[in-house]
């Protein structure tokens, strides 16, 4: 579970570091098309802008996937302590030894 926790927390943490720069970015190309001094500059921004979006909705649904991904793997691993849990124990004697000092 450590682990399967830990690759987890890696794969969340790195989509989501990318996806904050994404969004710094967005914003600066957003403040740049404001500025441009030209329409065709503006369009120019603004599909950049387009591009930069669409790039960080794909890694936002990767972030989801990767996430429900960890979930099915947990869910085995969570049956599987289930079922330790469940476990009988009795005991039995298989053979009985007596001595005598003499």
């Amino acid at each position: 579970m450590d682990k399967l926790d830990h690759w987890a927390y890696d794969i969340k943490s790195g989509l989501e570091v990318s996806i904050k720069e994404l969004d710094r970015d967005i914003k600066e190309v957003r403040r740049n098309a404001k500025i441009a001094p030209t329409l065709e500059e503006k369009l120019s921004w603004q599909k950049k802008q387009r591009d930069l979006v669409r790039t960080r909705n794909k890694q936002r649904k990767e972030l989801f996937d990767r996430q429900d991904e960890v979930y099915q793997c947990r869910e085995p691993l969570i049956e599987q302590l289930e079922s330790k849990l469940n476990q009988k124990v009795e005991i039995e004697n298989l053979f009985l030894i007596s001595w005598r000092l003499s």
